[in-house]
């Protein structure tokens, strides 16, 4: 028996007498603070109350313990089953314009409440771009905020890495330490913006390619009638993107979440 299973026998035994354990601290606290009460019971019984008020106090503090710990466990669960719900979406996409392994393509949604992107979704075949890194990104940061805000975006950026920086920096407003961390050194951007029917903006899809990517190779034509592509087959996937993310949006994880992985 693993000790989440036995965590869970103990939450569905115990579970049932919760509110009498409520009910005896009550009483028996009540029993100690009111004199006349307290001074009818025998004077040897009442230290025992008091420690039966501590065990069973201490039980309590256990239990809710417990319930919290399966709580989180569940919250996880979840979060990583959609992951791979989202990354399924992104690989859909990915296939269909036959990205490469110079290219990603990653899902934000926007949690306004915490004025940031929360990374919910991740692709590519080149199994370093797949990793998550930060799982947060802040609101007015990178390049996401401009996808954000004009819904499609397309950027370039120097290939000279020390130019590139400095873009990043005075562009992007991306500090030197999140910049010696990126997990991809991106060089092209292609953003588009998704809203839900009210035409409520809700998320970003971002696709990146290095500087070895042939889609930076090409020309501003073959760009942009990549770009048009890109729309149009995002278009054709995008209900079933923002049913999924209607559907595990209270399981998304945020800074002030306690199941939350990652961070600025």
């Amino acid at each position: 028996m693993t000790f989440e299973h036995l965590m869970q026998r103990i939450q569905f035994i115990c579970k049932p007498w919760k509110p009498w354990l409520s009910t005896f601290v009550l009483i028996g606290g009540f029993s100690l603070q009111i004199d006349p009460i307290k001074n009818q019971l025998p004077s040897n019984i009442v230290p025992w109350i008091a420690w039966g008020i501590v065990v069973l106090m201490l039980i309590m503090a256990i239990l809710d313990w417990i319930d919290n710990k399966i709580e989180n466990n569940k919250v996880d669960k979840i979060t990583y089953v959609s992951r791979d719900v989202f990354r399924d979406h992104l690989k859909t996409i990915y296939n269909s314009l036959k990205l490469k392994h110079q290219e990603r393509l990653s899902l934000f949604v926007h949690d306004e409440a915490n004025k940031c992107f929360v990374l919910v979704g991740r692709y590519s075949l080149n199994t370093q771009y797949c990793k998550w890194g930060r799982g947060f990104y802040k609101e007015d940061q990178g390049v996401i905020n401009e996808v954000w805000k004009v819904e499609h975006y397309i950027d370039f950026l120097d290939k000279d890495k020390t130019k590139r920086d400095t873009q990043n920096i005075q562009k992007f407003k991306m500090d030197q330490h999140t910049l010696n961390n990126l997990l991809m050194d991106t060089v092209g951007f292609w953003g588009i913006r998704l809203s839900d029917i009210k035409v409520t903006p809700i998320a970003v899809i971002l696709m990146e390619a290095s500087e070895k990517s042939s889609r930076v190779q090409t020309n501003k034509k073959e760009k942009s009638i990549f770009f048009d592509n890109y729309k149009q087959i995002v278009s054709q996937n995008s209900q079933d993107i923002l049913k999924s993310l209607d559907l595990f949006k209270p399981f998304f994880p945020s800074p002030t979440n306690p199941a939350t992985k990652g961070g600025f």
